[in-house]
């Protein structure tokens, strides 16, 4: 319990963390609300780390009001994810499944870009990013690199980073389930 922070703002917030599991979600009101799990410690982003997780979604919502974010960022964000200075996400947007991939370094930025791989709704899927080279993040869904031909940039970026899950959405109804079943952030340098 003691790696993991939460923060939650309306909403139905974050659940499960004490059985080693975590449920980010929203009830259906109409309202601005944020759901985050994140690592109570971070790692030098010199440290090439590498973010291994299990994640399923079980209620992608029904508008695009909803955003999730999963991967690493230099911190956490009341409102919104795009707004953290630093940060290397799998991205989805409500009410479609597509699963898409960005990153900004505060210099470098790449907007989210769709992997062509969409997740299967109630069924957990394997995401990695390898930050071993700086100049190239990679991205992996079941162990798959997705988005070869797109470069994610991170190289001048200055850290430390945190493993972060978050969701959010803007003044609608539309709910959301999220369910964190496993992560792990390796350093490069110890491959």
């Amino acid at each position: 319990v003691g790696r993991w922070a939460t923060g939650a703002a309306l909403g139905l917030g974050v659940t499960g963390v004490e059985l080693n599991y975590a449920v980010l979600s929203f009830d259906a009101v109409a309202e601005i609300a944020m759901a985050a799990l994140y690592g109570a410690t971070t790692v030098a982003i010199a440290d090439n780390p590498i973010f291994e997780a299990v994640v399923a979604i079980h209620d992608i919502g029904d508008d695009a009001a909803l955003d999730i974010n999963f991967g690493l960022a230099s911190g956490t964000h009341a409102t919104d994810a795009d707004a953290i200075t630093e940060s290397i996400f799998f991205h989805l947007d409500g009410a479609a499944l597509s699963i898409l991939c960005e990153s900004d370094d505060n210099d470098n930025e790449t907007a989210a870009t769709d992997s062509t791989v969409d997740a299967v709704d109630d069924t957990a899927a394997f995401y990695q990013i390898d930050c071993r080279d700086l100049t190239d993040v990679k991205f992996y869904i079941n162990g798959v690199r997705v988005l070869s031909g797109t470069t994610f940039d991170m190289s001048s970026g200055s850290g430390p980073l945190l493993p972060i899950f978050h969701i959010e959405k803007s003044s609608d109804n539309t709910t959301a389930d999220v369910r964190v079943l496993k992560c792990l952030v390796r350093t490069g340098r110890n491959l």
